[in-house]
């Protein structure tokens, strides 16, 4: 292992599985995983020659065999090159190849094959450790290991290529990976994305000639906006097809993360030859074309997920351009902290809007939370008809998140705790969601009350929080609990985003577009700037919206509010209203920015000032001690090196008496208490 980190193990595991059309390799990878019985385990060396050129030796025997079986087809109006394609196609031809390297390898016995018998090369068995050992007379152990070796070999010779490679590492690896495989072989022709239990998307720009890809959706966006130096290319013009607009518009394709999916992507000038882009394991897979027939993509999925089941290229991918769903990037201003700060009462205003539909067409937030009220609405029934028997550790509501979304969360756990003092409302960490309930052995969340035993998520109305709507724990969770509830929502920046994707894969065709809508937006978009200051000002706008919402229609029935102990009032609700719509004006003051992008005038920016210099002060505060650091290492510098402390010097050069010059060293004495006092005056 040259590392613990997977990454290095992940690059070493290729380097010694990519073994398409070298015998060296070839080998090596017969010798160290290709042979029955070879594994790797942690913690242990695989004992083989360090040098290459042992390798390359006994590929030597191999090539010699080729260019006999070559020559052995060619006899029968075949080129070479038809022979060598025939042969990666045909497991018969392969056969055959086999049995014209085994006396090759049985002639080099002593010379090559032997000096490896400490290094088990041959097949394992019960009853022999060594079945290469010659002295022990065992010649058919010998032979049919000498077979299954060269089998072995060519296989890897024909088969492992860049695919094949990715495709048997993840059916062996454990854990989750969001990968992008090369190598110095394929760099030219080819790459491998792969995703299982992390996302990797591929953007596909065709008038531009990109291909970007990356974990995050919103990453593979960065060309949308970006003028083609050269140009825009000129589409090939051919017949019209359904999926041709994937040749004229960018595209985006998200792998199936949860059941796991390779996509190999191949952008060679000529796919003939031996083998195509495709080695004869995977022969099956259909091979996609896209952007005008430049970029071939192959597709396998681990485990056959229904929610790609029957789809075709086309209908997996999603138009980057001309969607309304889909958020360009902004602008990258000179400061995205200033920018973040000023968009806030612009961001929360259209926020409010939205929730009022005072825009045009319609808005999707209200349409999701018509979705909420309904589940809010089913289980007030369920419980006052007696159909659901709720236990002392039944979950209602569940709100999770991580970081900053986990605070937003648990403030709204609060009021709605506070509204609804009878409903059982939690907010707990994503991360602790996924250990109790998504591992093989459940972790324990040490401190917080939460378990597996203490209760219960079935039919619960679960609120995901998550600006990015990408973060590992939200995202999981978002899988994880649609098997116990299909109640599951989220609050994000924009549409676009993975989690979204997955609650949409929920949709049942029996559910009205009222039902199957389960994402809040607060339509920020990407927001970089740290710290996070915008992100969070608007979901809290959000929440705030959503908080409402529930309280009305918990409050809207008698009956739900004897359920629910309802204790907020319409009185309360008219209150919060004029507070959220006045926050507006609050903001304004505050940031020096009204909501249309305007800066305010010198008089209406008292708020701004004073702000400004309260923050002065506490940076003063903040820099105290850094600078009495600076100024005493100064002072002590300067004494030591001249000999001469401050006040002892005047008094020598003045002449001062022998009680002035006690005095004088009094001074030196408290000197840096004095300029400690001068660092920060106001203290």
């Amino acid at each position: 292992m040259p590392s613990t980190g997977d990454s290095c193990a992940i690059a070493g595991m290729v380097d010694l599985m990519r073994t398409k059309g070298s015998f060296g390799l070839s080998v090596r990878y017969a010798l160290a995983l290709g042979m029955p019985g070879r594994t790797m385990k942690a913690n242990s060396t695989l004992g083989l020659p360090n040098s290459f050129a042992v390798y390359q030796n006994i590929g030597a025997v191999f090539e010699d065999a080729l260019q006999r079986h070559l020559q052995k087809y060619t006899a029968s109006n075949m080129t070479p090159v038809q022979v060598l394609a025939a042969t990666s196609n045909d497991p018969h031809l392969r056969d055959d190849l086999a049995k014209t390297v085994g006396p090759l390898l049985r002639n080099k016995y002593k010379e090559l094959i032997q000096p490896l018998v400490p290094f088990h090369l041959s097949a394992p068995r019960p009853d022999h450790d060594d079945d290469f050992d010659e002295e022990s007379g065992n010649k058919d152990a010998k032979d049919k290991s000498l077979a299954c070796f060269a089998k072995t070999t060519i296989d890897a010779f024909f088969d492992n290529d860049l695919f094949q490679t990715t495709k048997v590492f993840l059916s062996n690896a454990h854990g989750s990976f969001g990968l992008c495989i090369t190598s110095t072989l394929d760099a030219a022709n080819q790459m491998c994305l792969a995703a299982r239990g992390q996302t990797m998307s591929v953007g596909f720009y065709p008038k531009a000639g990109l291909v970007l890809y990356g974990s995050e959706q919103a990453a593979v966006k960065a060309a949308l906006d970006v003028a083609t130096p050269g140009g825009d290319l000129e589409p090939i013009s051919r017949d019209k097809e359904v999926d041709d607009s994937l040749n004229r518009c960018a595209a985006r394709l998200d792998l199936d993360d949860l059941g796991g999916e390779i996509c190999l992507l191949d952008w060679s000038k000529h796919a003939t030859g031996a083998g195509g882009i495709m080695s004869h394991p995977n022969r099956h897979l259909q091979v996609h074309q896209i952007m005008n027939d430049t970029i071939k993509i192959v597709l396998y999925q681990q485990h056959n997920s229904h929610r790609h089941r029957g789809k075709s290229l086309f209908h997996r991918m999603t138009l980057l351009e001309g969607n309304i769903f889909i958020q360009p990037l902004r602008p990258q201003p000179k400061d995205i902290v200033l920018s973040d700060i000023q968009s806030i009462p612009r961001v929360c205003q259209a926020i409010q809007k939205d929730w009022q539909n005072e825009g045009e067409g319609i808005s999707f937030n209200r349409l999701t939370a018509l979705a909420l009220s309904r589940s809010f609405i089913r289980r007030m029934e369920d419980i006052a008809s007696g159909r659901l028997q709720r236990q002392v550790g039944s979950v209602d509501i569940l709100l999770t998140g991580c970081e900053v979304s986990l605070w937003l969360a648990e403030q709204l756990a609060s009021d709605l705790k506070k509204a609804f003092p009878k409903l059982n409302i939690m907010a707990i960490s994503s991360n602790k969601v996924l250990g109790l309930f998504g591992q093989e052995q459940s972790i324990p969340a040490i401190g917080f009350p939460l378990s597996r035993g203490t209760h219960s998520l079935t039919d619960a109305i679960v609120l995901i929080v998550s600006h990015s709507g990408g973060t590992f724990g939200p995202l999981q969770c978002s899988s994880l609990l649609q098997s116990v509830t299909r109640n599951i929502f989220a609050a994000t920046s924009e549409w676009d985003c993975q989690v979204g994707k997955q609650l949409r894969s929920m949709y049942d065709e029996h559910e009205t577009l009222a039902d199957s809508s389960r994402l809040f937006t607060t339509g920020v978009g990407l927001a970089p700037a740290e710290p996070c200051s915008l992100s969070v000002a608007a979901m809290q706008q959000l929440l705030t919206n959503i908080f409402e919402h529930l309280c009305i229609v918990g409050t809207s029935n008698p009956r739900y509010r004897h359920i629910t102990g309802a204790a907020i009032t319409e009185r309360d609700l008219q209150i919060l209203e004029r507070c959220n719509r006045d926050n507006i004006k609050a903001l304004e003051s505050i940031v020096g920015v009204d909501a249309k992008g305007n800066t305010l005038a010198v008089k209406d920016q008292a708020a701004v000032k004073e702000l400004r210099a309260i923050g002065d002060r506490w940076a003063e505060h903040v820099l105290e001690n850094a600078k009495a650091y600076i100024m005493s290492f100064v002072y002590i510098v300067a004494t030591v090196t001249t000999g001469y402390p401050l006040f002892s010097g005047i008094g020598h050069a003045a002449g001062a008496t022998e009680w002035a010059m006690y005095i004088c060293k009094l001074l030196c004495s408290r000197m840096i208490e004095v300029l400690c006092f001068l660092s920060c005056p106001e203290d």
